[in-house]
């Protein structure tokens, strides 16, 4: 017996089969030990894709100045090249799109994605503020759309489509845009015997800036001075409630990024102003207003509650968050002997101070212009309430004003 027969009969060996197949064993072990040799696999699946991504993002415009939400352009870079797989076997052709990660903008459709360099430019929306927002694109397949395109992306939402490859953050610092205003302010108790003239003032300061330097800039809406609001009474003896919705006292909108840009501070002052007053009477009161405006908010910027978190008034109360964020002044009639040239009953009825910090933290133990205004886009102030210091004689007894104040997120969205 020969040694091929020995070995066929007693071992039972038989020869394979297929002549492929040792080959076929090779390359599976192969595909298992490095897949990224010959293709890449697909997120959530383990699909052998045959070609590799390389997905880059090159530009976003605009760069600075960025308000959340806000329309953006992002440009990118796509390379395709085949896999080993790729190149060794002939693909069917396969439709992409890349798009922006958001749930708003475009995607721009790629018929067929074969090798080469591709370049294009989708839209999307910039992210909620932040000191480092991130955005990036993605390529997807199938495209969310038939036909050449672009897309909207919030048909994502509504399709099964497959991620093939991410780009890299890219990070930009966006702001928000907040406005200041009061809202309403509640008569209790007049300061004059008969009718209250009520004019509001309303002043704006960043950190960095006085409110005479907001006030004076040329297009700008930082600063509200004596707005009227009416005459009102609440009649003799018994008492009635006025309750008056604020017309036209507002200031900003203040651009700022969570961190970086300066916090907000803003004063308020509302007098009862119903004599009349020559024009140097009234350039004097003007300027003591002013004055006193400006140490008001020099008092409540330099407190410097960012060793607390908290944003305060300048009482220095420390504030729950769901209470407010402002403080009475330390006590109105020290306002009421520091204006002088007025006349009678006139004279102030309401005012304070308010520091918002500029900052994202939601843990802190104030709210701060961030996180007030996340949820709904606006901070409602709690209603606070003024007991005004003595009027002359003749006038009517201590004046009580409660006043509402709020800030607003103009940039915000759901």
């Amino acid at each position: 017996m020969c040694k091929d027969s020995f070995i066929k009969d007693v071992l039972k060996v038989e020869p394979p089969r297929n002549r492929w197949l040792p080959l076929a064993v090779l390359l599976a072990g192969f595909s298992l030990l490095s897949p990224e040799a010959h293709g890449q696999v697909r997120p959530g699946t383990s699909t052998i894709e045959p070609r590799i991504f390389d997905l880059q993002i090159v530009r976003v415009s605009p760069a600075e100045n960025v308000l959340e939400h806000q329309p953006i352009q992002i440009e990118y870079r796509l390379n395709i090249r085949w896999s080993e797989i790729g190149s060794a076997t002939n693909p069917a052709p396969l439709r992409g799109a890349v798009c922006p990660e958001s749930n708003e903008g475009t995607c721009i459709v790629i018929p067929d994605l074969k090798p080469g360099d591709y370049r294009g430019r989708v839209e999307a929306r910039a992210p909620a503020a932040s000191a480092q927002a991130k955005v990036r694109v993605q390529l997807v397949a199938p495209p969310p759309c038939g036909g050449a395109g672009p897309c909207t992306v919030s048909t994502l939402l509504h399709l099964h489509v497959t991620p093939l490859q991410e780009s890299d953050w890219q990070v930009i610092p966006i702001a928000a845009s907040y406005s200041v205003s009061i809202d309403r302010f509640t008569i209790q108790k007049m300061r004059s015997r008969f009718q209250d003239d009520v004019k509001i003032s309303l002043r704006a300061a960043l950190e960095e800036e006085t409110a005479d330097s907001l006030c004076s800039r040329a297009g700008a809406h930082f600063c509200v001075k004596l707005a009227p609001q009416g005459s009102y009474t609440t009649g003799e003896g018994r008492h009635n409630d006025v309750i008056v919705n604020v017309n036209n006292v507002e200031v900003g909108p203040f651009n700022l990024i969570p961190e970086v840009s300066s916090n907000l501070a803003f004063e308020y002052d509302i007098f009862n102003l119903g004599e009349p007053y020559g024009q140097k009477a009234a350039e004097e009161f003007f300027n003591n207003m002013s004055e006193l405006a400006a140490g008001a908010l020099n008092a409540i910027m330099n407190r410097n509650p960012e060793s607390s978190g908290e944003s305060s008034g300048t009482s220095g109360q420390k504030r729950n968050p769901s209470s407010g964020t402002s403080g009475q002044f330390d006590k109105l009639d020290t306002w009421a002997h520091s204006v002088h040239g007025l006349a009678k009953c006139d004279g102030p009825v309401a005012g304070d101070a308010i520091l918002f910090l500029n900052k994202s933290d939601l843990v802190a133990p104030s709210p701060t212009l961030d996180s007030a205004t996340r949820g709904t886009g606006k901070f409602t102030s709690d209603p606070k309430s003024f007991e005004g210091a003595d009027s002359g004689p003749g006038c009517g007894e201590n004046s009580l004003y409660v006043v509402v104040w709020s800030v607003t997120r103009l940039s915000w969205q759901p």
